[in-house]
């Protein structure tokens, strides 16, 4: 089991012969000198829930692991009558009660902030000085125009070649994205996201992680890259008002940089048609991707943005 989180989960359930909440799973694998040095935050045990869950919904019986509980997990080989196994609900991606991420839009036109923002790390920075950031109720933020709302926009790349796909209808974009292509997988950065990967504290980094695992499926040796922070890099940012949605919301992109033996797959119904785009030959059909899109591969086919290697 070459997965970091799976690997002590394993390890803490065994030594302690009984189900574990997360919480405790990493209180005895500290215990116990087996927590990775390259595991670390605030809510490590928030993604190793999120691991296990996926694990369990991925691979069922076959997994070694399953719940006994909410937010219980137990090894199989270890099971008694005692025991019983618990099916959970499966977590709805659109929680419009949670807290999201937000600047206001005055912060972001005063810097003139508008457009392609390739100084979009000074952008976070400034209004990190001036501590305008806020959490939102999401409901509340989607009925207003004062506040943007920030998105993860997670791009995945691998030796020149960026990964696409078709938005379908099951998806909880906007209408106005359905159907066409996109490079980017995003969501909006909540409180629930802080904070495994980025220092500022505002989980931008640890959602774009996240929404990759729910959007894509990975094997256990691409988990592990994706467990790496020198995987994520910041690349730009975008602040548009052509679409109401873009009025709304505020694109933070980052480059994951995957392994060159990740082959991509689907783990939601809304993408479709997954393919690599290689960067050295220009799109013949631009106009077929969502406006983020088109923004960054314009970029990159110009050249006034690049993306390098970590």
């Amino acid at each position: 089991m070459s997965d970091s989180y799976l690997t002590l989960a394993e390890k803490a359930i065994r030594h302690k012969g009984r189900p574990l909440h997360p919480k405790e799973i990493l209180d005895v694998a500290s215990e116990q000198g087996i927590v990775p040095e390259h595991l670390y935050g605030k809510t490590q045990y928030k993604t190793l829930a999120a691991r296990l869950s996926t694990e369990i919904r991925e691979r069922a019986a076959k997994s070694p692991f399953y719940r006994t509980a909410a937010n219980k997990f137990f090894l199989r080989d270890l099971a008694t009558d005692r025991f019983s196994e618990y099916v959970a609900p499966r977590r709805e991606k659109t929680l419009h009660n949670e807290h999201v991420l937000t600047l206001p839009d005055v912060f972001l036109k005063d810097r003139e902030a508008n457009g392609l923002l390739l100084d979009v790390e000074r952008v976070i920075e400034s209004a990190d000085r001036q501590e305008v950031f806020r959490y939102i109720v999401r409901k509340d933020a989607e009925r207003r125009f004062d506040v943007k709302q920030i998105i993860s926009y997670a791009i995945v790349f691998r030796g020149g070649r960026l990964l696409t796909y078709r938005r379908g209808v099951f998806n909880s974009a906007a209408g106005e994205l359905q159907g066409l292509r996109s490079i980017g997988f995003g969501g909006h950065v909540s409180d629930e996201d802080l904070n495994l990967f980025d220092t500022s504290g505002h989980g931008i980094f640890e959602n774009a992680r996240r929404e990759l695992c729910e959007e894509l499926l990975f094997d256990s040796s691409e988990v592990e890259q994706l467990d790496r922070p020198d995987s994520f890099k910041l690349l730009c940012g975008i602040n548009t008002y052509e679409t109401m949605e873009a009025q709304k919301h505020l694109a933070i992109v980052i480059v994951y940089f995957c392994s060159k033996s990740f082959v991509p797959q689907k783990n939601e119904l809304s993408i479709n048609d997954l393919r690599w785009t290689d960067l050295s030959e220009t799109e013949n059909d631009l106009a077929s991707f969502e406006p983020w899109s088109r923004t960054i591969l314009s970029a990159l086919y110009s050249g006034e943005l690049t993306i390098e290697s970590c």
